[in-house]
C-alpha cells in the first residue's frame, strides 16, 4: 500500500471514529430475504447514497448502480476498509464464489456475485460503520452469495447498534438448477451521523459481498411547498399589519 493510500485511509478512519461518540443510527426495518433473480434486485429507489463491492477490484454497473470496490490495496487479509462514506473492519477477500445459474455468466452482476468480503475465523463479526445525515431516511441492500455448494443454508445475522430486530441472509440456498445467495433490503431514518451494523455468521465465517444505500427521504407535493408558502407569506402581511 502507498503512502498517499495509507494516509488517506487514516484521515478517513479519523473523520468517521471521530463522530462515534454520537448515538449510533436509527433502528432498521428488515425485509425478508430473497432469492437472487436479475438484475432488478438492485434497487433505483430515491437517489443513490453509495454502493460497494467488498471481493474484488472491479466496478460492477448494475441496473444502472455503480458498485465501488471496497479492497485491500495490497491483498492483506482481515483488513480494514475506510473511505469518507463508510468504515468496515474484518474481512479478507475473494472471488471464487461463483454466481447462481439463473445470472448470465460473465455478466456485471456475476461479476458483482462472485466476489465478496469475509471473516474467515470463528467470533470475528465483520462490522460496517456507514455515514448517514441525521433526519434523512435510508434504504440499504445487502448480497450474501456463495454459489459452489458450500455453506448451504448458512445464515448471516445483520443486527444495528440500536436494538432493532435483526435480519438473516442465506448464503448457499438451493436453486431450481444448483446453488446461490439471498439479498435483503432495509429501511430507517437515521438519528445521528452513523450507522453501525454488524455481521455475525451460523458457521466458522461471515461473508458479504455487496450492499447499497438510498436516500428515500420523501420530497413535499408541489402544492404542499406552495400552500407553506402561502401561509408564511400571509404571516408576515399579517405581522406586518400588527405593527403599524
Amino acid at each position: 500500500m502507498s503512502l498517499a493510500t495509507r494516509d488517506g485511509l487514516v484521515v478517513a478512519l479519523v473523520g468517521l471514529m471521530g463522530m462515534a461518540g454520537v448515538a449510533n443510527g436509527g433502528q432498521i426495518t428488515w425485509s425478508g430475504q430473497s432469492l437472487i433473480a436479475g438484475d432488478s434486485d438492485v434497487s433505483t429507489q430515491g437517489t443513490l447514497v453509495y454502493a460497494y463491492s467488498l471481493g474484488d477490484n472491479v466496478t460492477p454497473v448494475v441496473n444502472g448502480v455503480t458498485f465501488t470496490p471496497a479492497v485491500s490495496n495490497d491483498g492483506s487479509p482481515n483488513f480494514d476498509y475506510a473511505d469518507t462514506h463508510v468504515l468496515l473492519h474484518n474481512y479478507t477477500q475473494y472471488t471464487g464464489f461463483g454466481a447462481p445459474s439463473n445470472i448470465t455468466p460473465g455478466s456485471q452482476y456475476a461479476n458483482l456475485l462472485s466476489s465478496a468480503g469475509y471473516a474467515p475465523n470463528a467470533g470475528n463479526d465483520m462490522v460496517f460503520t456507514l455515514s448517514v445525515t441525521p433526519g434523512s431516511s435510508y434504504l440499504l441492500q445487502v448480497w450474501a452469495n456463495d454459489a459452489r455448494g458450500d455453506h448451504v443454508g448458512s445464515i448471516e445475522t445483520l443486527t444495528d447498534s440500536s436494538g432493532g430486530a435483526p435480519g438473516g441472509l442465506t448464503i448457499g440456498e438451493a436453486y431450481p438448477t444448483g446453488f446461490g445467495g439471498t439479498f435483503i433490503t432495509g429501511t430507517f431514518t437515521a438519528d445521528s451521523s452513523l450507522e453501525t451494523i454488524t455481521i455475525d455468521g451460523s458457521v466458522d465465517e461471515q461473508q458479504i459481498n455487496a450492499f447499497q444505500l438510498r436516500n428515500v427521504t420523501p420530497t413535499p407535493e408541489p402544492a404542499s411547498g406552495l400552500l407553506f408558502g402561502i401561509g408564511i407569506a400571509a404571516l408576515a402581511v399579517r405581522h406586518r399589519r400588527a405593527i403599524a
